[in-house]
């Protein structure tokens, strides 16, 4: 399903970070790697953490936040950043993974060319993920459930309902990416209209990993500390709740991201890591 967060806080330029939910891993031992791990040479960044560092920012990472529910439009959902926005007709190119995909469910990447004009825009495109098929329940479930979570105040990825368009597309690009994955290129390649389908967006922000260590174990909520700034009992409980009413079952870490919220990050002039602040 879509991918859920935790916003909790942390790196030295200064960060607001959340947990959040990858509807529908990575880890080292039960909860991640051991607390010696070594962070790799080179410069800092949110994905060079130390275990301790990750450890202070689990306990004031945040899961929910107070939203005016009944101002959203539920059906054109969260408001994107200009560079991840879709229509109900989204144009791409196929691209043939570079290893085979994992899963059961229908989906494969292609890549979105840049609006014209936009500023930052990639000159190679934006490669994303397409779930598609009437018979995928995930087209349908991801964008209901990402959507209950945004309205209720908790984060989830956006999962995007539009016409997919494909150039260079096989007949079945999921099978030729995950069990025909060896049988490159494909040969059938043609333009191919998928609908329905979903494309997946990322939360805004920026990703929290720890070396050996993606994303976070649901036993590891009972680090947060409320008097460190982080969710309350009331808050947690809830995200527990409204994951077993949406038959969240795909609970790997991988599935489950900290990210640094966007307006949480403050940069000082010589900082080289990250530090924790309190508050969004």
């Amino acid at each position: 399903m879509a991918r859920a967060s935790i916003v909790g806080m942390i790196r030295h330029a200064y960060v607001a970070v959340l947990l959040s939910l990858a509807l529908a891993g990575c880890a080292s031992g039960r909860f991640g790697p051991a607390a010696d791990t070594d962070v790799p040479a080179g410069p800092r960044t949110l994905k060079k953490l130390t275990v301790d560092e990750r450890r202070q920012l689990m306990q004031r990472a945040r899961v929910w936040q107070s939203i005016n529910t009944s101002s959203l439009d539920l059906v054109r959902g969260p408001a994107l950043p200009a560079p991840l926005r879709l229509g109900p007709q989204t144009t791409c190119s196929y691209v043939h993974p570079d290893a085979p995909l994992s899963g059961n469910t229908p989906k494969f990447h292609c890549t979105i060319p840049p609006a014209p004009g936009l500023r930052g825009a990639s000159t190679k495109g934006d490669e994303v993920k397409v779930k598609y098929g009437e018979k995928n329940g995930e087209v349908y479930a991801e964008a209901a459930a990402s959507r209950l979570l945004w309205a209720l105040g908790f984060k989830a990825d956006v999962m995007v309902p539009t016409r997919v368009t494909c150039h260079n597309c096989p007949v079945d690009p999921f099978a030729v990416g995950a069990t025909e994955w060896r049988r490159n290129p494909p040969i059938d390649l043609a333009t191919r209209v998928f609908d329905p389908a979903v494309i997946e967006r990322d939360l805004p922000g920026k990703s929290v990993e720890t070396p050996g260590y993606e994303g976070w174990a649901w036993p590891e909520l009972d680090q947060i500390r409320p008097r460190e700034g982080g969710a309350t009992r009331s808050h947690l409980d809830a995200l527990k709740l409204l994951a077993v009413f949406i038959q969240h079952s795909d609970t790997k870490p991988d599935q489950q991201d900290i990210v640094c919220a966007e307006a949480g990050i403050a940069r000082t002039p010589r900082a080289t890591s990250y530090a924790p602040r309190r508050g969004w």
